[in-house]
């Protein structure tokens, strides 16, 4: 009879257990960590890609993104386990597994997941150096960053990615233009060079004032401003060449010119 009494018990323990293991607090902040669509898995926080999802407790949601001007808001549910996500009329149920959300949207063939952990920032561009000289500029620049729509892109993960990209469109061996050599360029006085020593050498005239260089983009007409920046960068804003937004560059030290024996 005792034996029974404690089974009966443990079993009532379990069945009072149930709901709320079943009630998992799923409200707050859920940042994207992955995308995925077809074979290709990129992370998204190296591709800028900062999206924060906020579930809030009366089954309120917002979806906000630097790219977006504000949040998409919506609605979600947590029914007997099952977790929906409604957002733009359109409602597609979740998984929830190790701290893992996966949200699949099957119109656009994307995979998303989601943690709790805030994405470390690519890269955050330092405060303007409104005392640099002209020689301060000196030397040579590559490019390291792109800023864009709110958001800051590593220029390696960029290329690789868009050399991924371009591999399954049209197959291996896909020709990517070579967008680094494109922004690496020497500074001497006030000229720009590109391409310096080579038969698509160029050389645009900039002016200097204020701590600045400024020149106008043959591409655009747009004025681009070249700004020292206090952590050693350089920021040139109002580039275009079909990107737009601010450019970020690194010096190249002797060390990094030199091939490797």
């Amino acid at each position: 009879m005792k034996k029974l009494i404690s089974m009966i018990l443990i079993v009532c323990m379990a069945c009072m257990m149930i709901p709320t293991m079943a009630e998992e607090d799923l409200t707050g902040e859920w940042y994207v960590k992955t995308m995925s669509q077809g074979e290709q898995t990129f992370d998204a926080a190296s591709l800028g890609m900062n999206m924060t999802l906020t579930l809030n407790a009366d089954g309120t949601l917002k979806m906000e993104s630097p790219a977006e001007e504000g949040p998409i808001e919506g609605t979600w549910t947590n029914e007997g386990g099952k977790v929906t996500l409604t957002l733009q009329d359109q409602t597609n149920e979740v998984t929830i597994s190790d701290g893992v959300m996966t949200l699949s949207d099957e119109t656009i063939g994307m995979t998303m997941t989601f943690t709790r952990e805030a994405p470390a920032p690519v890269y955050t561009p330092a405060e303007k150096k409104t005392d640099a000289t002209l020689e301060d500029y000196a030397g040579k620049w590559s490019f390291a960053y792109i800023g864009m729509n709110g958001m800051i892109l590593d220029v390696n993960t960029f290329v690789s990615t868009m050399a991924s990209a371009m591999a399954s469109a049209v197959g291996e061996g896909a020709e990517v233009p070579d967008i680094v050599g494109m922004l690496t360029f020497e500074i001497e006085g006030n000229k720009l060079i590109s391409g310096k020593g080579t038969e698509q050498e160029k050389a645009l005239e900039a002016t200097f004032a204020d701590g600045q260089m400024t020149y106008k983009d043959e591409a655009s007409g747009t004025e681009v401003v070249i700004c020292l920046l206090q952590d050693g960068m350089l920021s040139m804003e109002g580039f275009s060449a079909g990107m737009g937004g601010t450019i970020y560059l690194a010096p190249v030290t002797a060390a990094e010119e030199v091939p490797a024996a």
